[in-house]
């Protein structure tokens, strides 16, 4: 894996390595304990007199819970990143003529629905449900875009950036991978696709754009739940409020009625006291 980049730190290696390892652990943890972690690393750096770097570390978000499983993901498996870099790199020379384009894309997907698989484990030990269609469609989006990517590889990740497509394919793979293969540079002055690796690009992009709207309903439908729910939740709490006040007034017609009882039974008393003196006489 490569080293992980700290955006501002111009110290020593030593300290360049041990603050991003305090960053990665408060990613790699649960997503509930984001905020405490960071803020006891705050709290370390602060009392050490690392003052700027407590000032970057308390500048980090937490991250969406999808993000935040592909950090899991990445940080757990580092390999995993690796495997996806190297079938963009594998793709982009196949796509540039330099290979078996069909054969690159179902390497790709591999790749990437392993990344996918991975992160909905993370999501699941985390307490939460995270589809692994949805997931992949957030990997080929970070794929992307290649600072979500360096995000990612980091384990940093905060938000899935905007999904576009394929396009990605037609520019430089993300991260460092994109100047290690001079093939890729030597395929562009090649011939352009053949018509069976246009369509079968084509395909892909839509199988792509289905997941998406797949993926968009659910989420909809996740919404339209949520809210119903939160009306239920709603009603529940009117139904209670409107128990207690019913319990009230019984309460307070329960008290009338003791205090109506004892006033009667004060005045039979009263009766029979002076009933009995008119006997007497």
């Amino acid at each position: 894996m490569r080293p992980q980049h700290i955006d501002g730190v111009n110290e020593d290696a030593g300290a360049h390595d041990e603050l991003a390892s305090r960053i990665a652990s408060i990613y790699n943890g649960p997503l509930d304990g984001f905020v405490d972690r960071r803020d006891a690393v705050v709290k370390e750096l602060r009392a050490a007199g690392q003052r700027a770097d407590a000032a970057r570390v308390k500048g980090l978000r937490k991250p969406a819970r999808m993000a935040w499983a592909l950090d899991v993901a990445s940080l757990d498996g580092p390999e995993r990143i690796e495997c996806v870099e190297a079938a963009v790199t594998a793709t982009l020379v196949a796509q540039s003529g330099g290979g078996d384009l069909r054969a690159r894309l179902s390497d790709l997907r591999a790749a990437v629905h392993g990344l996918a698989d991975a992160a909905s484990r993370a999501a699941a030990s985390g307490g939460y449900s995270a589809d692994r269609g949805a997931l992949a469609n957030a990997v080929m989006a970070v794929i992307g875009a290649p600072g979500a990517f360096e995000m990612l590889r980091a384990g940093r990740l905060v938000d899935i950036p905007e999904a576009g497509g394929l396009d990605f394919l037609t520019g430089p793979p993300p991260g460092p991978a994109a100047s290690s293969p001079a093939s890729v540079e030597r395929a562009a002055d090649r011939a352009p696709p053949e018509p069976a690796a246009r369509e079968a690009l084509r395909r892909a992009d839509l199988a792509l754009a289905a997941a998406r709207e797949r993926s968009a309903s659910a989420e909809r439908a996740l919404r339209d739940a949520e809210a119903n729910a939160e009306g239920a939740e709603r009603k529940v709490l009117l139904a209670q409020q409107e128990a207690l006040a019913r319990q009230g007034e019984l309460d307070r017609a329960r008290n009338e009625a003791k205090g109506a009882a004892a006033q009667l039974l004060e005045a039979e008393r009263s009766v029979a006291r002076a009933s009995a003196r008119t006997d007497d006489r």
